[in-house]
């Protein structure tokens, strides 16, 4: 009993300094986490720079209808990423991501000319069955 008491202090110092460590293993990951999604941002940001600048080159070109085509393929992609939303609305609802996708889903129905690339098409579908109501 007497070399029990003799160890307590040791073996809380013992958890203190595992949790310790535990605790900042937890925040380096969460701080690697963030950069990683900050990086994440960046690429996104360049790509959409890129994509602008292509959009404008083909409007001075006075290439209208490809314009509109490179636009219309590039709200297909962006549908199709938010299509990951679906499981995320309940949970987290943002009036923003409704409000874009009503109306992508009302432009589509008024200008039908536009056909969704097939490996696209699913993804597509799924976004404009994104509604805040379905809570």
């Amino acid at each position: 009993m007497m070399n029990i008491i003799k160890f307590f202090p040791m073996i809380i110092l013992v958890l203190i300094a595992f949790y310790a460590g535990f605790t900042f293993d937890v925040h380096k990951r969460q701080q690697m986490i963030e950069r990683q999604l900050e990086l994440v941002n960046y690429a996104s940001w360049a790509t959409d720079v890129k994509c602008k600048v292509k959009l404008l080159s083909l409007i001075e070109e006075k290439r209208y209808d490809d314009a509109r085509n490179f636009t219309d393929n590039l709200l297909d992609v962006t549908l199709a990423n938010l299509s990951l939303y679906d499981k995320l609305a309940p949970i987290y609802p943002n009036q923003e991501i409704f409000d874009a996708i009503a109306t992508a889903k009302k432009y589509r129905a008024d200008h039908p000319g536009h056909k969704v690339h097939p490996m696209l098409s699913n993804s597509v579908e799924r976004a404009f069955k994104i509604d805040k109501s379905k809570r």
